[in-house]
């Protein structure tokens, strides 16, 4: 047998192994149950359900500002959208830092960003890449033998980045899309949808389980997706938005969830590379 089969054997019996391994000992010890998220620190403010409605305002004001200037420079919109989305997403990120700051209570530390959740987020962060990660990549191997049974043949690349990507020699411009999707990205989703979304929920007491709470974002986060992936790529970005909004609900730290994601796309990033070689979000 080949030794990169060798290889890849193993680290899918590390993955099958961390996936069922972790998942087992959260449930029991009772960490996935209500009570254990409910155990989770209080984020005690006057954020309302309208906040995020207003944060999408910016949003769709902000993106929009971007795709006229780019037509007014004559870039190319398709070749530079991700720039450009996150480019859009700045007013909003500023909306939901500003409105923070003065509806939670002890502002941006209430929030998540202070520097006394920094370690919290960075030990939070580390438990949940060993849980998350596997078992998204679970989901993503049960998919594709669901799609093997009713002979479909899924794209390698499922999401358009990536496709991009790949597509790019090394330089500024690939270096650039990576940076977005590694770093940016994953800072304004998540205040958006931890951050905002979230926390709007839990303080309006309009829901009370915060396992609903999760839910809901993650209904939201994964829809948002629908027009950048395939169907069959949503359950895993579901299961992924699931594992965020518990860290960040149970670590109280906009950092934990941030870094997670930062972490998933990078792991994306790195395998489209490497289909990518020959010897290779």
């Amino acid at each position: 047998m080949p030794e990169s089969d060798v290889m890849t054997i193993m680290v899918l019996a590390l993955i099958h192994l961390l996936a069922i391994g972790s998942l087992s000992l959260l449930i029991y010890t009772s960490v996935l149950s209500p009570r254990g998220i409910d155990r989770a620190p209080e984020r005690p403010g006057k954020l309302t359900l309208v906040d995020p409605i207003i944060a999408f305002g910016f949003l769709v004001l902000g993106t929009s500002a971007a795709a006229l200037f780019a037509r007014s420079m004559h870039i190319d919109i398709d070749q530079w959208m991700m720039q450009l989305t996150q480019l859009g997403e700045v007013p909003m990120a500023i909306y939901i830092l500003g409105r923070a700051h003065l509806a939670v209570e002890d502002g941006l530390s209430g929030f998540g960003l202070g520097l006394r959740g920094l370690r919290t987020g960075l030990i939070g962060a580390l438990i949940a890449i060993l849980v998350v990660l596997p078992l998204t990549v679970e989901v993503s191997m049960a998919i594709g033998k669901m799609l093997e049974y009713l002979h479909i043949t899924p794209p390698e690349l499922a999401h358009e980045s990536l496709k991009q990507l790949v597509e790019l020699p090394w330089g500024p411009r690939r270096w650039g899309l990576i940076a977005c999707a590694v770093i940016g990205a994953p800072i304004f989703e998540e205040l958006m949808f931890r951050g905002m979304v979230q926390t709007a929920l839990v303080e309006t007491g309009v829901i009370r389980n915060r396992w609903w709470v999760i839910l809901i974002a993650s209904v939201l986060f994964a829809s948002i997706h629908l027009n950048v992936v395939p169907w069959f790529a949503l359950p895993q970005i579901f299961v992924l938005s699931l594992g965020l909004g518990f860290v960040y609900e149970r670590t109280g730290s906009l950092y934990a969830p941030m870094l997670l994601h930062m972490a998933f796309n990078g792991v994306q990033i790195y395998a489209a590379l490497h289909m990518q070689t020959p010897a290779a979000p």
